[in-house]
């Protein structure tokens, strides 16, 4: 069991992220905070692309037409995802800036083209969707996570655990447990009190500094 799935199941929600290069993903909250319900890959959130072929964005634009607002976002935000499903994550960045272009209020739009910034390793333009997604809708934690993945990759580690503090129920002496004995057998010492103390939160960032684990 990978470090944050471990945590997570106690917590909020539920991880499996790779290293900081490659397909990343994030799972769904689940409210209810039960580890033994199903969860969705958050690419299973995305507007559904229907099996279409990747189209350039010239062709998306004509399609378009005359329109706008909401309407034009989403076909740019379908156009985009398939792009994404065929790995021609540049074509699918396009798409999706051109659906900010006629919907600028969508917070998931902003961080679906985080997501393809991460994969190309562009962390700090991902970093700049995910701020705009956080400050759109910040309810979700699941941005807060995913911008602490790119936080951590371009060497933002304070940044990265700020995030990782908003996502993870701290207060809960159970997951902190569970953080403090990971965090010792990658030899960074820390009482295991079930407390987040400074100690903890130093040893956190002292081993996200060091990429001591994958998300």
């Amino acid at each position: 069991m990978t470090f944050l799935r471990m945590l997570f199941a106690a917590g909020l929600l539920l991880v499996a992220q790779p290293a900081l290069t490659g397909e990343a993903w994030a799972y769904k909250a689940v409210e209810s905070g039960d580890p033994r319900v199903a969860v969705q890959p958050l690419t299973a959130l995305a507007p559904r692309a229907g099996g279409l072929a990747c189209r350039s964005l010239a062709d998306a634009v004509a399609e378009a037409g005359t329109a706008t607002g909401t309407a034009a976002a989403k076909l740019f935000e379908r156009a985009g995802a398939a792009c994404a499903e065929a790995g021609k994550l540049t074509a699918a960045v396009a798409h999706y800036s051109q659906a900010i272009r006629h919907s600028v209020w969508r917070a998931s739009t902003y961080a679906r083209r985080g997501r393809l910034h991460a994969r190309l390793g562009e962390h700090e333009l991902a970093v700049l969707d995910y701020d705009q997604s956080i400050r759109l809708d910040p309810q979700q934690s699941r941005y807060r996570y995913l911008r602490a993945i790119s936080r951590a990759a371009i060497g933002r580690a304070e940044a990265a655990v700020d995030d990782l503090e908003q996502v993870l129920k701290l207060e809960d002496s159970e997951v902190v447990s569970r953080l403090q004995r990971r965090l010792i057998e990658k030899g960074y010492g820390t009482p295991v009190d079930g407390e987040y103390d400074p100690g903890t939160r130093r040893a956190l960032v002292a081993c996200l500094s060091a990429h001591c684990f994958e998300f």
